[in-house]
């Protein structure tokens, strides 16, 4: 599992990282540098990147 949060979304707060391991503890964590809210918008091609790289690992 891959947990993608935006660097500067200012409409909902990144989680604590310590937070995500308790929920989630083999989750990769990742920041989207330079991402808004919409991260799709700001960065298609790095959230391409992410979405593809995840499911690869997952199969």
């Amino acid at each position: 599992m891959t947990i993608a949060w935006a660097e500067r979304d200012r409409i909902l707060a990144r989680p604590k990282a310590a937070e995500l391991r308790r929920i989630a503890p083999g989750a990769e964590l990742l920041v989207l540098r330079g991402c808004g809210h919409v991260p799709m918008n700001d960065e298609p091609e790095m959230v391409a990147r992410v979405l593809l790289e995840g499911s690869s690992r997952a199969m």
